[in-house]
């Protein structure tokens, strides 16, 4: 075992990076000696046993207590015993699993149950006793192991800090800068990490708070994340696990000061630390500006990285040998619930940077992942022997895919000296002196760690670019990979030859050698229907042909094309490419594919042509408004110009279709020419056509008639005419807007007399012509030219500016008149 080190942490704050030594922490080991070792098991979990029975229980009898609180689940000699030993609940250990089909080779996890006792009970003759009972296939101890520690340091993606990723000197990294130029993560791509939790709140992990850490690399289940609060909404047996699930639910010996051990919830939040750093080195969020680079980050802003599933299970504790020392361990009995949910929720690779004890529940998980093509990666282990873990050397009939066994190099490429080493081992990767995010009590750092925990998440971002690139790829193809692409190493290992895998993983040994998709817009990808954009070809590598689909159900294989987007909407565009002749792909393409890169837009604000003349007040400007999407808060600015003697006295809202929104006005600056319209409201405006305010001007008596004024949108100070949409999809976007003019006539709007006033003959003539019946068939009434008179110009009777003339223009008139409104 190391000595035990003193730790340096390197704390975020305000202004700067703050440097506090932690006094007492030590180095904590996973795996020191293999997984059947005694030296690995630190204790085990009191009160609790898992069972694997012949056949699937009854689940609401089981969890029903009789007998004075004893649970039964009617088989008389398991509830014999049950009565024995003081059983106060069973439950399933892995929630939601029904059993396979018949002759399937996935293993049957609906069987097994967790029983819970007293906790004097002693635990291995309750054990001995359940495994004699003919209805129980097995009973096991859950074991309590441990993980790593850390010592850390400065952030920043240079060399040494990162020498894994980028080493100019010593060449034994992942050459990432040059695999990057082919990809550089997708957010399709989940990678699950079963740890001690992940620090969602790190900025290099989950982003910015302001979006509630959405921005990130943090993986959502947004079923439940929109669902309703307490409903199991996507039925997976975990109610609200929006952000992945904790599954601890106690501490052994007891908790560390701070760390959580309550029972299992669905906040996985980092205590400890070693979760958080794992997850930094597969997919940290990559050119943001802050700390490290991650293997499968993404490409900050534009696109986003791999995710990162947080699937809790380890926690800090007092060390069993010294309870001054902040030790990590490992609730063995919530593994295979982790593994298997990760797989239920369809990850491309799981991290498990930890000691494995030999549990049924815990290999049964491994296999089923294995059949359902997941790539699994366990850490070979830091006790500097040839001894592997109960999964490390498993192998799955109807699959080749098997879990890859990490083992840890140096910057030198020679065997990192804790790590285990054998013919068991897949692969190699960097895992001495690797910085990475850090948790510190729940406070976001940068870490200096090593061990073959760190290996194995390097393997994993490798993973998940391969994925990102290839995602029709499976994981035994996905495997083979990774396994076929490293540097032999074992020229620089004497003695250790054949022991560390196939040598040392290497990202652009694989990217150069394949065809890779990339492609980017050359025009631009925001607009208003019809929408046309052209996109040109950049892919990598041996391309044969491409295939294009952009998102609107429209397809190309021209290798430069432009599509026509006549419908509104976020659409994601991929690319496909094909190699004919290389081997090693199969056939499969390449996808790059680019998330909401086409942004089109069918809302509309307009208006009509409007009319008025010099001296008249209260001219009507209506603003229009169809929208397509569910709307809750519009800014829109207007310019007004072109006229002499124009201002704006008022918008009103009268009839609107914002009438009753919580918040709207209209602040208008006649000194500039500008009116500012404003409104928003918790209920959205539904989708539809409609009239949104009106603008009222005047004209004075140095109007001169002939002139024309100007209406049109403008940015007015830091306002731009904006909407935002409840609909997740548009968000906040930019309307097109129509303008319109107003022109200065000779006479008033409802002077249908022309007489240069409004008066009652106007009303009468305008009432004669609304109900004269046969004017649209004969043109005229009878034989007296009276009656066929028709409002010339006829906006000269459309006094309200619907573009009709109707009852509405008599009333308003007859209000102007008798009540100057």
């Amino acid at each position: 075992m190391f000595g035990r080190w003193r730790i340096v942490v390197v704390l975020l704050i305000v202004g700067g990076l703050l440097l506090i030594p932690e006094k007492g922490r030590g180095v904590l080991l996973p795996n020191s000696q293999g997984a059947e070792s005694s030296a690995l098991i630190v204790g085990y979990e009191q009160g609790v046993l898992v069972l694997k029975f012949k056949e699937p229980l009854n689940l609401d009898s089981a969890k029903q207590p009789q007998i004075a609180g004893i649970a039964r689940i009617g088989v008389a000699s398991v509830d014999a015993l049950n009565l024995k030993y003081g059983v106060t609940k069973i439950e399933k250990l892995f929630p939601g699993e029904e059993p396979p089909a018949p002759g399937s080779l996935y293993a049957d996890l609906s069987r097994y149950y967790t029983i819970e006792f007293p906790a004097q009970v002693n635990l291995d003759e309750i054990a001995a006793d359940y495994s004699k009972d003919p209805f129980v296939v097995t009973a096991e101890q859950c074991p309590i192991t441990k993980v790593d520690d850390s010592r850390p340091n400065d952030p920043y993606f240079t060399w040494p800090e990162q020498w894994s990723l980028d080493d100019p000197f010593y060449f034994y990294d992942l050459d990432m800068p040059e695999a990057w130029d082919y990809e550089r993560g997708d957010s399709a791509v989940i990678l699950g990490i079963i740890d001690t939790g992940i620090l969602r709140t790190h900025i290099d992990l989950g982003g910015t708070s302001g979006n509630n850490y959405l921005d990130g690399n943090i993986w959502y289940n947004w079923k439940e994340y929109n669902g309703v609060a307490g409903v199991d909404d996507d039925t997976n047996g975990y109610v609200d696990d929006w952000r992945g699930w904790d599954f601890v639910t106690s501490c052994y010996p007891s908790c560390w000061p701070g760390e959580d051990g309550a029972p299992y919830d669905n906040d996985p939040l980092d205590f400890n630390g070693h979760g958080s750093h794992v997850s930094g080195i597969a997919a940290a969020i990559t050119n943001n500006s802050k700390g490290i680079a991650g293997i499968a980050g993404g490409w900050y802003t534009g696109q986003r990285g791999c995710k990162l599933m947080a699937l809790r299970i380890g926690y800090s504790a007092p060390d069993i040998n010294d309870p001054s020392i902040e030790q990590g361990y490992v609730q063995s009995i919530m593994i295979p619930g982790a593994i298997n949910y990760a797989r239920r929720k369809g990850v491309t690779a799981i991290n498990m940077s930890f000691g494995i004890a030999d549990l049924s529940a815990t290999k049964d998980a491994v296999r089923n992942a294995l059949l359902d093509g997941i790539i699994v990666v366990h850490s070979a282990g830091n006790g500097n022997t040839n001894v592997p873990s109960v999964i490390d050397t498993m192998t799955v009939l109807g699959t080749t895919n098997r879990v890859i066994a990490a083992a840890s190099t140096d910057m030198g490429g020679t065997r990192s000296s804790y790590s285990n080493f054998g013919s068991w081992v897949t692969v190699s990767a960097p895992g001495s002196s690797i910085r990475s995010t850090y948790s510190s009590h729940y406070t976001q750092a940068y870490a200096d760690m090593s061990g073959t925990s760190m290996s194995s998440p390097h393997i994993v971002g490798l993973a998940g670019l391969m994925k990102s690139a290839f995602p029709n790829a499976t994981g035994e193809q996905i495997r083979e990979w990774i396994v076929t692409t490293t540097d032999s190493i074992d020229q620089l290992n004497p003695g250790y030859e054949g022991l560390l895998g196939s040598g040392l993983i290497n990202a652009n040994n694989f990217f150069s050698k394949v065809p890779v998709a990339q492609f980017a817009a050359t025009s631009p990808v925001r607009g208003h229907v019809p929408f046309t954009v052209s996109f040109a070809d950049s892919s990598k590598g041996p391309v044969d042909s491409l295939f294009w689909d952009f998102g609107d159900g429209g397809t190309s294989v021209d290798t430069n094309p432009s599509h026509i987007y006549t419908a509104p909407g976020r659409f994601t565009v991929r690319q496909l490419a094909w190699s004919d002749s290389f081997g090693l792909l199969y056939g499969i393409p390449s996808v790059e594919r680019k998330d909401n890169l086409i942004f089109v837009i069918a809302d509309s604000m307009y208006s009509v042509i409007c009319h008025g003349a010099p001296g008249e007040s209260k001219i009507p400007v209506p603003i229009y408004y169809r929208n397509i999407y569910p709307v809750t808060d519009l800014t829109i600015p207007i310019r007004f110009s072109g006229a002499a003697g124009l201002k704006c006295d008022s918008v009103g809202f009268k009839s609107s279709r914002i009438v009753s929104f919580l918040v709207k006005s209209g602040s208008i600056d006649n000194d500039s020419g500008t009116i500012l319209i404003s409104a928003s409201d918790f209920t959205p405006l539904a989708p539809g056509a409609g009239l949104l305010g009106t603008a009222y001007f005047s004209l004075d008596s140095s109007s001169l008639v002939g002139d024309t004024a100007y209406v049109d949108t403008a940015i007015i100070g830091s306002s731009t005419l904006l909407v935002t949409s409840t609909d997740p999809q548009m968000g906040i976007y930019d309307p097109k807007f129509i303008g319109t003019i107003l022109a200065i006539e000779s006479w008033p709007r409802g002077d249908v007399s022309k007489n240069g006033r409004l008066d009652l003959p106007d009303a009468i003539q305008l009432v004669n012509y609304i109900f004269d019946k046969d004017r649209a068939a004969t043109g005229c009434k009878g034989t007296d030219p009276g009656n066929c008179w028709t409002p010339d110009p006829l906006w000269l009777g459309d006094f309200n500016v619907s573009n009709n003339i109707e009852l509405a223009d008599v009333i308003q008139i007859v209000n102007r008149i008798f009540k100057g409104i």
